[in-house]
């Protein structure tokens, strides 16, 4: 690794105490326990495009372990996990379309500390972290594929203050971020593919209102919120590329009751939800490109226990489970 991302493991402890960044954005800093060594068995599941009954997959740790990306270059999903080495260090691994044994990636930090995007365009999923510098910024860092030694990206903001997204559609990861202006406005910024300095987008709400994907079909990430109509129902909005106005869409349930993925094909980003049926029965529903009335898929446990990923490669989203014993 760089002389950089040798740094990481004693200033993991500094992050985890430093509140500049964060306190500019009306955020606060998680303190989550490191994930554990790979132990509990769970048999992994998803249910094609969210329509039918769940298939079953490899067995490996539980939800909360796990996080998801394209390692392979397949376009089929894969689950990522860590194993504990010891000493602050982590075996990054994964298993290709959530079906296969798990397989070797790079040593690094435990995965809460770690993001997932492709940066250099090459079609596989590389692994995001970041340090902190002397100067108080982070230095964003870059394992190409997961495999790889980290690479320097650009400084900013620690890692708890960023999302990501392609604002440029030039099919790289960028890094989105928000600085405050005041009276609750503030100014949403990008650097592309984490490479460039901060670009400015649109103006509007604070970091933690938004959400992300690409509504309108034009392979640029929108950016997504809710505003309360009142009744209990809000009304949906996208910020086109997050440069344009924020353009209505359907009127559905806040922000924390939905997920997002393309259901039907299309290309677009359509609003996913569930209702509560009876007992542990949730019914699954979208809308499609988050403008259309809901439209049910299939029934299954509450959103909390679900992800979301193309298991099968059908370019439509499956939505994936898991089962504990």
């Amino acid at each position: 690794m760089t002389s950089t991302a040798a740094t990481w493991a004693s200033g993991v402890i500094r992050w985890l105490l430093t509140a500049m960044t964060l306190s500019t954005l009306g955020l606060s800093a998680l303190a989550l326990a490191p994930t554990a060594a790979l132990a509990q068995a769970c048999q992994w599941m998803y249910s094609s495009g969210g329509a039918g009954g769940f298939r079953n997959l490899a067995v490996g740790p539980p939800i909360g372990d796990l996080r998801f990306g394209d390692f392979d270059r397949d376009r089929k999903t894969d689950v990522f996990a860590v194993a504990d080495k010891g000493g602050g260090a982590y075996q990054w691994m994964y298993s290709s379309g959530g079906a296969a044994n798990f397989r070797d990636l790079a040593v690094g930090p435990d995965v809460f500390y770690l993001r997932f995007g492709d940066f250099d365009g090459d079609r596989r999923t590389d692994v995001f972290s970041a340090a902190p510098k002397a100067d108080g910024a982070y230095q964003w860092l870059l394992s190409s594929g997961g495999t790889g030694n980290f690479q320097d990206l650009a400084a900013g903001p620690a890692i708890a203050a960023l999302q990501f997204g392609d604002f440029d559609g030039d099919g790289k990861t960028d890094v989105f971020s928000a600085s405050p202006l005041g009276g609750g406005a503030y100014q949403w910024m990008y650097s592309p593919g984490g490479v460039g300095g901060f670009r400015n987008l649109a103006i509007g709400p604070i970091f933690t209102a938004l959400r992300f994907g690409d509504f309108d079909g034009d392979h640029k990430t929108d950016v997504f919120t809710a505003t309360p109509k009142g009744g209990g129902a809000y009304q949906w909005m996208y910020s086109p590329g997050g440069a344009g106005a924020f353009r209505n869409l359907a009127v559905g349930p806040p922000l924390d009751a939905l997920e997002f993925g393309d259901f039907d094909g299309d290309g677009r980003t359509d609003v996913f939800s569930t209702a509560p049926k009876g007992g542990a029965a949730h019914q699954w529903m979208y809308s499609s490109g988050g403008a259309a009335n809901f439209r049910n898929l299939a029934v299954g446990p509450e959103l909390s226990a679900l992800r979301f990923g193309d298991f099968d490669g059908d370019r439509k989203t499956d939505v994936f489970s898991v089962s504990c014993p």
